[in-house]
């Protein structure tokens, strides 16, 4: 199972308007969306802003829902004008 994670539904919302939504849960503030694509199980994770919600979420996510792939997507704390929309930001 494929798990995409951000902190807020905005930064989420290219997948979740392509994804058919089969359920939705808040467990402990972190919502939770199963969804489907083709024949694919995709998890969506909300977790909230900050690193101590996102630590909780994917803390929550491996111990219940054990996935195989976790993308992390959204706006990594800060904008600025050399990065576009669609740009792909890889931390080292």
């Amino acid at each position: 199972m494929l798990t995409i994670l951000s902190a807020t539904l905005d930064e989420i919302s290219f997948f979740t308007s392509r994804l058919q939504i089969i359920k939705s849960t808040e467990i402990d503030n972190v919502r939770i969306y199963n969804a489907q694509y083709l024949k694919y199980e995709i998890l969506i994770v909300v977790s909230g802003v900050g690193i101590k919600k996102a630590r909780k979420a994917i803390n929550l996510i491996l111990t219940k829902y054990k996935p195989k792939h976790i993308l992390s997507v959204g706006f990594s704390g800060a904008l600025t004008d050399s990065t576009s929309v669609g740009d792909i930001v890889i931390g080292t």
